[in-house]
């Protein structure tokens, strides 16, 4: 799962930081057993936690980017 955060520069300042999270890349596999075990690990409901996985967007560098 990726975060991303984005410094606002005015001046030679930070007056702000746009937070962009939870998505996967287009590009990337992702590890459906590695949340499985997480659900166990934390005492999720597997199949709640893997429906949810199911609903993150997934997007392509040049989106993120642009």
């Amino acid at each position: 799962m990726r975060h991303i955060a984005i410094p606002i520069i005015m001046s030679g300042m930070c007056i702000a930081t746009i937070f962009f999270s939870q998505f996967f890349y287009d590009d990337e596999e992702i590890d459906i057993e590695c949340f499985k075990a997480q659900a166990l690990e934390f005492g999720f409901d597997e199949k709640g936690y893997l429906d949810a996985l199911s609903r993150v967007p997934i997007l392509s560098r040049c989106k993120v980017y642009s």
